[in-house]
C-alpha cells in the first residue's frame, strides 16, 4: 500500500499538472489500482517518477530529494517494518566510504548488488530486521578497510 506521503505527492503533481479526474483514473488504472491508495509503494514510486518527469517537462515542478532535499525522506511514514529514511542515509554514509567504485553510478550498482545477498533489490525495500544485517556487514567492511589503511601508513608495522 502507498504511503501517506507517497499519495501527498501523486495529488500535488495531478494538481501541478492540471490532470482532469478521468485522466488521472486513467493513469492509476494503468499502475494496476483503482485508486493512489491502492497503489503498492513500488507502484506508486513508479507513479511518482513518471508523473515527476512530465510535470518538470511541463515546467511545473521542480525536483527535489524529498524534504529539505534529504535523501530517502520521501520513505518517511511507510509501513513501521519498513527501514527509515534515517538508517538508508545511514547505509548510503557508510557504503560511500567503503566502496571501491569510482563515480556515483558505479557506487549504486555496487550497492544493488550487495543488497542482493540480504535478499533485497534496492535500500527503498530494506526492512528494519534487515537493516541490522546490512549495517553489520558494512561497519565489518569499514573496520578492515581502516585498518588496511593504517597498515599502509607510513612507519607502521606491516
Amino acid at each position: 500500500m502507498a504511503s501517506r506521503d507517497q499519495i501527498k505527492i501523486i495529488h500535488a503533481l495531478k494538481g501541478a499538472l492540471e490532470l482532469d479526474e478521468g485522466t488521472y483514473r486513467g493513469l492509476v488504472s494503468g499502475y494496476g489500482a483503482e485508486s493512489s491508495k491502492d497503489l503498492s509503494v513500488e507502484k506508486a514510486r513508479e507513479l511518482i517518477d513518471w508523473l515527476t518527469q512530465q510535470a518538470v517537462s511541463a515546467g511545473v515542478w521542480t525536483n527535489r530529494k524529498g524534504k529539505k532535499g534529504r535523501p530517502y525522506e520521501h520513505l518517511a511514514g511507510r509501513d513501521p517494518e519498513m527501514a527509515s529514511p534515517a538508517q538508508l542515509r545511514m547505509i548510503a554514509a557508510i557504503w560511500a566510504e567503503v566502496s571501491y567504485a569510482p563515480d556515483a553510478k558505479g557506487r549504486e550498482v555496487a550497492l544493488r548488488r550487495f543488497l542482493g545477498r540480504f535478499n533485497c533489490s534496492a535500500m527503498e525495500f530494506l526492512t528494519k530486521a534487515q537493516v541490522s544485517k546490512v549495517l553489520t556487514a558494512l561497519n565489518q567492511m569499514k573496520r578492515a578497510a581502516d585498518l588496511k589503511r593504517t597498515a599502509s601508513l607510513p612507519g607502521s608495522a606491516a
